[in-house]
């Protein structure tokens, strides 16, 4: 059993660090070249800190308590629109964050996603999928087409024929070979695996989300593998805070769900990983080693989460982390 106690409640201190007033949050505490903390209020920053104060057990209670981050949330919506935005972020996505860290706070957006609703239509909606897939690249698209999804389902207006025609889409776009959604025109064996598989896992929220099931998932056991077999021996993998292992150890856990295929494989190789990702954790400086960034600290909380899940008994915290993701399709 390896002892993660310590290093949440360091993650729930982090996420103190970042705080502001009125239920707002930063993101990046400090930048390097020891620059002075950030004090605006960032989209990214009160969604993490909601995310990780969520799978932790450190939310309020009350709704009272959790009130001032909703308002901080909302704060962030454009009227007019009904997008949420961040300055260097898709709107979609940060939309999609958005809609979904408030209705884990029982909350929802002030205002309808008028710019997006014109994509509950099933031939704009094929239409821009497509275009996404064929235009980005593969994480990039994944992250946009995900916080559609999440947007509409987290602000109540997703509906049968929106889902149907989401669901068809990933089902005939899954590709054979890999088990990966949303592949387009970028070809998986000479480019970016590791692009693909992070790309792949913000449409198995939605998939799981919805109790839907995966195509392929014994070829996606085969190629979450053969990724981290391929991996060189001076790799950054497992010895950094970002969503990159979450996305991975999600890829292989949920597809057992669905498979017995190479059980005994991923299971001795998760255990191996957690590890490795526990060696470097466990020594990490929270304040410069990448948990200043709050978004990407709740990814690795993300990543413990589904670690403690597939390896029962191995993973030790106070209270059982609960994923964000099993209950809103995305982060």
């Amino acid at each position: 059993m390896i002892d993660f106690r310590e290093f949440t409640d360091k993650a729930e201190k982090a996420v103190k660090a970042h705080y502001l007033q009125y239920g707002a949050f930063s993101r990046i505490l400090a930048e390097d070249g020891g620059m002075a903390a950030k004090t605006e209020i960032n989209a990214y920053g009160c969604t993490a800190a909601v995310n990780i104060l969520y799978m932790t057990g450190g939310l309020p209670k009350s709704y009272s308590g959790r009130l001032k981050y909703i308002k901080a949330i909302q704060s962030l919506q454009n009227p007019d629109t009904g997008l949420f935005a961040e300055e260097k972020n898709e709107p979609f996505h940060t939309t999609g964050m958005c809609a979904a860290a408030l209705d884990m706070l029982d909350s929802h957006p002030l205002y309808p996603l008028t710019a997006m609703l014109e994509l509950k239509n099933p031939d704009k909606l094929n239409e821009y999928m497509e275009r996404e897939t064929i235009e980005n690249k593969p994480l990039t698209a994944s992250l946009h087409i995900g916080g559609l999804y999440a947007a509409f389902e987290n602000s109540g207006e997703a509906d049968d024929e929106f889902r149907k025609t989401f669901f068809k889409w990933l089902w005939n776009n899954t590709d054979e070979d890999t088990g990966l959604a949303g592949l387009g025109l970028v070809n998986y064996r000479d480019n970016l695996p590791a692009e693909y598989i992070c790309g792949n896992a913000n449409y198995m929220f939605s998939i799981e989300y919805r109790h839907m099931p995966l195509r392929y998932p014994a070829r996606l056991i085969d190629t979450c593998i053969q990724f981290y077999n391929s991996l060189d021996e001076g790799n950054n993998f497992g010895k950094k805070f970002s969503f990159e292992e979450f996305y991975w150890i999600y890829g292989i856990n949920r597809a057992l769900r669905q498979t017995t295929y190479r059980r005994k494989d991923c299971m001795g190789m998760l255990r191996k990983f957690a590890h490795r990702y526990a060696e470097y954790l466990l020594s990490a400086d929270f304040e410069k080693d990448g948990a200043e960034d709050l978004y990407m600290l709740s990814g690795t909380i993300c990543a413990l989460a589904e670690l403690q899940a597939a390896l029962p008994g191995m993973i030790l915290t106070e209270k059982p982390l609960k994923l964000v993701v099993n209950s809103h399709p995305f982060i």
